[in-house]
């Protein structure tokens, strides 16, 4: 899973590279597009495309004869019926692109969280770092967060042996140069045994598009695929996952907050039934 993350990780920046220097929602809205044309292309050549036009045809026709009859309650219920049936076929007919569809899409999608869902934290603004420990460092292992210059640790550590985590409150006072993230250490035993990225931004990362880690994750098979920014832990590791509480991303478009991913899915969506008649698709 890390190879693949990595791979997956240096294809999304040389994807995202060129815009840079453009508001973050265009390449938001790009990928959309391209999603939706690409999955419209899925849907044309993994789908029975003739059974789909029937379902279509006897979804018209059960609707055309709830109107042409709606005072003949005995055909208005036999068009509803036959409506009904249509749509649960047309369901079926669709499972076989939705099934080809929904891993690459859940890939993408996690990989856009890491750009789109969090924020950089900003100068002077506190966040939580929690590290989880394995069952036998617990109560054997001396662990010690050591963070750059320009982070402050503002409290002593938080222990909490219930659910085997620690707990540390930061404050970076400034950013790292050209917006690269700073690295925190953990060290077991006084050996430094992890890191993890800090990502500071002067501006809050209120139009950059940055990318943002908030966990570092443990061997759990969901942890990886939702938190692909860095590398797992070994199951051996004393250390199993470090997370950083950052905000939520608020993404802007013609003046109202929509969450990123239900922008990629309107315009994906948008994207693939204008193209409907180029790709001669039917859903």
């Amino acid at each position: 899973m890390d190879v693949l993350n990595a791979v997956l990780l240096k294809l999304t920046a040389l994807v995202l590279a060129p815009f840079v220097d453009l508001p973050a929602q265009a390449a938001l809205i790009v990928i959309s597009v391209i999603a939706g044309v690409l999955a419209a292309a899925a849907f044309r050549y993994t789908s029975n495309q003739d059974a789909l036009k029937r379902v279509a045809d006897r979804v018209r026709a059960s609707m055309l004869a709830m109107r042409l009859f709606k005072d003949d309650l005995r055909s208005v219920f036999r068009a509803q019926m036959s409506l009904f049936t249509a749509s649960g076929l047309r369901l079926w007919y669709s499972l076989p692109p939705m099934v080809v569809l929904v891993i690459p899409f859940v890939f993408l999608l996690a990989q856009m969280a890491m750009w789109y869902e969090f924020r950089p934290l900003a100068p002077g603004e506190a966040a939580l770092v929690e590290v989880a420990l394995a069952d036998a460092s617990w109560d054997t292992a001396k662990i010690e967060m050591i963070a750059p210059d320009v982070v402050s640790i503002d409290a002593p550590p938080v222990y909490d042996p219930d659910s085997r985590k620690i707990t540390w409150r930061i404050r970076p006072r400034a950013a790292a140069l050209d917006n690269n993230p700073l690295m925190l250490a953990f060290a077991v035993d006084n050996d430094v045994v992890a890191e993890k990225q800090l990502v500071v931004d002067a501006a809050g990362g209120k139009d950059a598009l940055l990318f943002v880690s908030p966990m570092r994750p443990s061997t759990n098979f969901w942890d990886r695929l939702l938190y692909p920014g860095e590398a797992a832990f070994d199951g051996d590791s004393p250390i199993q996952s470090i997370s950083i509480s950052y905000g939520t991303r608020v993404n802007t478009i013609c003046g109202f907050e929509f969450p990123w991913w239900g922008t990629f899915f309107i315009v994906s969506i948008l994207a693939a039934l204008a193209l409907k008649p180029v790709i001669k698709v039917q859903f």
